[in-house]
């Protein structure tokens, strides 16, 4: 896994169970799983999503504060 990226800062108190909490992308060689993200929700519920599944999801989340994602 790489660096994580936590994003507590950017989420208000009143977010969604659903909300990304933190994520982290996976770019090392693996049988099990592509290229993607594996993420943290607010429920602490743990998942991999696709690259662009989960730039979909951070677009619709995150505040102008944050970074955008790295172009890929």
């Amino acid at each position: 896994m790489g660096s994580v990226r936590y994003r507590a800062l950017h989420i208000g108190p009143n977010a969604p169970d659903e909300t990304i909490l933190a994520y982290s992308l996976k770019t090392h060689p693996s049988s099990l799983l592509r290229d993607g993200y594996v993420v943290l929700r607010l429920n602490g519920a743990i998942e991999w999503m696709p690259v662009g599944r989960f730039a979909a999801l951070f677009a619709t989340q995150r505040t102008p504060a944050e970074a955008p994602l790295p172009v890929r």
